[in-house]
């Protein structure tokens, strides 16, 4: 008998340090998490024109924050599927 078991994981956790990407840092340091912020490092630019919105100096297009060689937009954002014998 084999059973399935589907883990959902709701929040992304890009860096895959355990805490949900909605609750990390403040990289600009104004107060405001970056899951509010417009402007996530202060740079002036918004984030949603900014090429690099957090200023680290590596596009948004190109950041690998988990280390798989895939670019975090491309992927596996919220579910996992595992295959569990009996």
């Amino acid at each position: 008998m084999c059973l399935s078991i589907v883990s959902l994981i709701i929040d992304n956790d890009n860096d895959g340090d355990g805490i949900p990407d909605y609750m990390e840092k403040d990289t600009d340091g104004d107060g405001v998490p970056d899951y509010l912020d417009d402007d996530d490092d202060g740079d002036g630019i918004p984030d949603h024109l900014d090429k690099d919105d957090d200023g680290d100096g590596i596009p948004d297009d190109q950041e690998d924050s988990d280390g798989d060689g895939i670019p975090d937009h491309l992927g596996m954002p919220f579910v996992i599927f595992q295959t569990v014998g009996l």
